[in-house]
């Protein structure tokens, strides 16, 4: 399937339809921003692996009608990373972690309230829109799951798959993330500037995380996160 064809998102495509209308943001993009016109060929996916060419049949102000054409159901990504990070005081440093985390293929996001978080800001819908917006950019048709906030020893009780890592500053023993290589299913915690605490740490590893450290030198939240990610992912 072509590369070349800008993507766009549409929650509601089928794998069973041979025709769809566009949403509303969609004809925004394409037709008024593009100019695409009746027969131009575009791409598009539902979020959820669908992936398919479309060519315009039909348009007017309002309506555009697509033919669905060689509609294929990507396979999963082998490697699920949840990332799960303090919510921080500056509103636009988490927004570009969102951003940048999905354009390196996280498959889940969890904000979370530690007891040093500075700030609860949440906008599920701004933030929906960052990672629809990010998944187009990098051409992936699987959107990350964004989870509500959720404190912090109320994740680390939650069952979570595969191998569960927390980086944190304090002075134990941790192993450098680089050494567990790049396992299929791997969650890592993020803690806010202060650091997670000690009462937070111990609750962790007494439900199966392990601590690891990113290298000798301290890194903003946002930072941490992305270098976590980096080490982690496999391509």
């Amino acid at each position: 399937m072509s590369t070349s064809l800008p993507l766009f998102y549409e929650p509601g495509l089928d794998i069973d339809k041979e025709v769809y209308w566009l949403s509303t943001e969609t004809i925004k993009h394409a037709i008024h921003v593009l100019r695409f016109k009746v027969d131009d060929r575009l791409q598009l996916t539902n979020g959820k692996g669908l992936l398919s060419e479309a060519r315009i049949s039909y348009q007017d102000k309002k309506k555009v009608e697509v033919a669905l054409i060689n509609a294929v159901q990507m396979a999963e990504p082998v490697q699920q990373i949840c990332l799960a990070v303090s919510l921080l005081k500056n509103a636009a440093r988490i927004e570009w972690l969102i951003e940048k985390s999905t354009e390196m293929g996280i498959t889940q996001f969890y904000p979370i309230i530690c007891n040093r978080t500075e700030r609860v800001f949440f906008k599920q819908e701004r933030w929906n829109s960052i990672l629809v917006s990010a998944m187009l950019q990098s051409r992936q048709c699987y959107l990350p799951t964004l989870f509500d906030p959720t404190p912090v020893i109320d994740f680390f009780s939650l069952p979570l798959p595969g191998k569960k890592l927390i980086a944190h500053c304090m002075n134990e023993q941790r192993g450098a993330i680089t050494q567990i290589g790049q396992p299929d299913r791997v969650v890592i915690a993020i803690g806010p500037e202060g650091d997670f605490t000690a009462d937070e740490l111990a609750r962790a590893k007494s439900l199966g995380f392990s601590s690891v450290h990113l290298g000798p030198n301290r890194l903003r939240t946002e930072t941490a996160a992305l270098a976590a990610v980096i080490k982690l992912k496999s391509f």
